[in-house]
């Protein structure tokens, strides 16, 4: 045999082995980091969706608690249930007032129950309800205690989820008269999933998954899955999905992400999450068909088999030129899916414009990372959102009364501990009942919002300004002492009632009564502090209101002056 024959055909046995080990190594890197890109986006969807979800259940909590702050629903049951000859006057009043004042205010709301301690339904926005007796029901037994939410029950033809929270005596605020649940359509839920809610809310766009077969949607703890499927016409309560990971979240409450069979039984790839939130115990799944999700691979193993082909039938320079405008796209992408998997999910590939299949891929690696980086931005932004209803009260604006319960033991552990003076002001809006019985609720809220205002103004930064229940607020004062708390005192009593406030046609002043209390010697905890500032303020009330009064301890007796 010729020479020049074993050279040609050493040669091209010597740079096609290569070829193929790199050709292979490299095919398996790559389809490695395109599935880890794939699981990444749809993990990032299925988180998504969870915090958008969160944030609606929040908005359910929050419409839930104001409801309970309403003066006008806690005084009506408080004399239904120690009144009994003006029982039957209230009910009808607070049945009205439900209807008329509260029903409205949420479109989900299907119907609104207001118990009693023995369990007793003695108000309802649904008559049918009036008297039923629910005190063995885990919603009133675990409602009593804190703000819950049951599971997905169904009522007539609705299926619903309840919030329930405890409803406080404005004459002790530590006695609990019964709860206040608001009963919310399950539909809203649904259309979360399907895109359809955040359209109505003025979104321009909402894709519900990934590609032509992505689909998010919840699985209840029975296993139904509760949200519209895309292959099956009225899946939602009624199609069983006992896949893998919602096996995994079920029987051992662990997250999933990788491969599995749908309910359909065909082969998807996607993650999912646990969500447990008082009776709910739902698993949330976001996925897409595995041929899909990883046609782009299939196309890139055709691509490499017919470079195989060429590099047998080609010259040897061919072979290494060819060799060499494959390797370098395939290095560039992986090196972009590498940074992609760190999180860099703003890179883009730039270096590669060709028109041919490692093209087509570099196109959908920069539109799937801005997708992803689309998606993370929506994520933090929603988060950001949540972190804000949590912490502030709706109507005001001004931090709500957990925000300050917690707010208020670090500064009050940090004048324990550093000696620093912390004054404490309570606020509350003389005869604010009769305001809201002359003038309606509505001016009631504008008179609120107009005090939380005024008292935010003439507050520093580094104060905390909080709503403590309907008409009452709290301000915290670090870092100041009793003579400078009392001029801000009574320079607030001055701006608030100077103010004329006004709506419509409507206008009027008030005034205010505060109670100021100082941090000293002896307290144990910032409940003494409260309650300093609670008796001082009712000392002022007791003393004519529109006034301040100051909490002092000399020698070892407490009095008020």
């Amino acid at each position: 045999m010729l020479l020049q024959p074993k050279l040609t055909a050493s040669f091209i046995l010597a740079s096609l082995i290569p070829m193929l080990v790199i050709g292979i190594l490299s095919f398996q890197h790559t389809k490695k980091s395109l599935e880890y890109a794939v699981l990444d986006g749809l993990e990032t969807i299925a988180a998504f969706k969870e915090g958008e979800l969160f944030l609606y259940l929040e908005k359910l909590k929050t419409t839930t608690t104001n409801f309970a702050s309403d003066g006008f629903i806690r005084d009506s049951l408080d004399i239904i249930n120690n009144s009994p000859n003006d029982a039957n006057k209230s009910t009808q009043a607070l049945n009205s007032h439900l209807l008329k004042n509260k029903l409205p205010l949420s479109p989900s709301l299907l119907f609104i129950d207001v118990i009693n301690l023995s369990g007793q339904v003695k108000s309802s926005t649904d008559k049918n309800r009036i008297g039923r007796d629910i005190s063995t029901e885990k919603l009133f037994l675990k409602g009593l205690k804190k703000l819950y939410i049951s599971n997905i029950h169904g009522h007539d033809d609705n299926m619903m989820i309840a919030v329930a929270t405890p409803l406080w005596s404005r004459t002790g605020p530590k006695k609990i008269l019964g709860l206040l649940v608001n009963h919310f359509y399950l539909e809203p839920i649904k259309r979360l999933f399907n895109g359809e809610l955040l359209l109505s809310l003025g979104a321009k766009s909402q894709k519900r998954g990934i590609g032509k077969t992505g689909e998010t949607y919840l699985v209840n703890h029975n296993k139904l899955m509760i949200g519209d499927s895309l292959f099956i016409k009225n899946a939602s309560l009624r199609q069983v999905v006992d896949t893998y990971p919602v096996r995994m979240s079920i029987e051992q409450q662990k997250e999933a992400k990788g491969t599995w069979l749908d309910y359909r039984g065909v082969p998807v790839v996607g993650a999912s999450m646990v969500i447990n939130i008082s009776d709910l115990q739902w698993t949330l799944i976001s996925k897409q068909d595995a041929s899909e999700a990883f046609a782009q691979i299939d196309k890139l193993m055709e691509f490499y088999i017919t470079i195989g082909f060429s590099i047998l039938i080609s010259a040897i320079v061919l072979s290494i030129m060819m060799a060499r405008s494959i390797s370098r796209p395939i290095n560039s992408l992986k090196t972009r899916l590498d940074d992609l998997g760190d999180g860099n999910y703003c890179i883009q590939i730039q270096d590669i414009n060709s028109k041919d299949e490692i093209g087509s891929l570099a196109k959908a690696f920069n539109q799937m990372s801005i997708n992803l980086s689309n998606a993370h931005i929506a994520i933090k932004t929603k988060n950001k959102q949540l972190e804000e209803l949590s912490n502030k009260d709706g109507l005001t604006g001004l931090y709500n009364h957990r925000y300050l319960n917690e707010q208020a033991m670090i500064e009050y552990n940090r004048a324990f501990r550093y000696g620093t003076p912390l004054s404490c002001l309570m606020i509350d809006i003389d005869f604010f009942k009769k305001i809201n019985d002359t003038y309606g609720h509505l001016f009631g809220d504008t008179v609120l919002k107009g005090v939380a205002a005024t008292i935010k103004n003439s507050c520093r930064n580094t104060d905390i300004v909080a709503r403590y229940g309907g008409e009452e607020f709290f301000v915290i004062l670090p870092n100041t002492y009793l003579e400078s708390a009392q001029s801000v005192s009574e320079k607030l009593l001055e701006s608030i009632s100077s103010k004329i406030y006004s709506e419509n046609e409507i206008s009027a002043s008030i005034t205010v009564s505060i109670g100021l209390s100082c941090f000293h010697e002896g307290m144990n905890s910032f409940e003494d502090l409260l309650s300093e500032s609670d008796e001082a303020l009712y000392q002022a009330k007791n003393s004519g209101r529109n006034r301040v009064c100051v909490f002092k301890e000399l020698s070892k007796e407490k009095t008020l002056c």
